[in-house]
Formats: structure tokens, C-alpha cells, sequence
């Protein structure tokens, strides 16, 4: 698969729940954030749709939570560790890979 994958439980990034978090996830994101805020359409995420997408940890919806995401992603699938988006963030990963 093109991620780390757990099936069955809402995985924190994985907002459009095909039990992977990947490239599509951050593009859900970024394109929610930009139709939100940039383009002013308002947001169309549920409270459980932005409890999912917010993995960057500021309690805000916005590029960095697809940042992560894609940092993430190229982590895993550059032969990092397998582990879950939450794990990466904490474990300092993010900062250490996007530099």
C-alpha cells in the first residue's frame, strides 16, 4: 500500500478513511483548508471529519496538518519506520525530516 495502514478505526489523518494515510489524505486537507479560508466557501468537515484531519497539534485546520501528512507519507515510503502519523509527529520525526 502507499502508506501505513490500520484498518479499522478512524487513523488519525486518514480523512477519507480507506484505512491509509497518504498523498490523498494531505491533498483532502490542503484543499479543505484553502476553500475554508483562502477562497472563503466555509469549511464542509464535520467536527469528527476535523478531529481526523488535525494532526498537527494547534487545534487549527490549515496547511501544516497536510505538511505533516506529507512529510509523513515520504518518511514511510523511504523505508522509515512503519508507525502511525500521531507517532511521527511526537516522536520528532516532522521537524527532523522537514528541516
Amino acid at each position: 500500500d502507499y502508506g501505513y495502514s490500520v484498518k479499522g478505526f478512524n487513523l488519525a489523518g486518514d480523512i477519507n478513511r480507506d484505512g491509509v494515510v497518504n498523498l490523498y489524505d494531505s491533498n483532502i486537507i490542503l484543499r479543505e483548508y484553502l476553500n475554508a479560508t483562502v477562497l472563503g466557501c466555509g469549511s464542509t468537515f464535520t467536527e469528527e471529519d476535523f478531529a481526523i484531519a488535525n494532526v498537527y497539534p494547534d487545534n487549527l485546520l490549515n496547511a501544516d496538518d497536510a505538511d505533516v501528512i506529507l512529510w509523513y507519507y515520504l518518511y514511510i515510503m523511504t523505508g522509515g519506520k512503519q508507525m502511525t502519523v500521531t507517532e511521527f509527529f511526537e516522536s520528532g520525526l516532522y521537524y527532523s525530516e522537514h528541516g
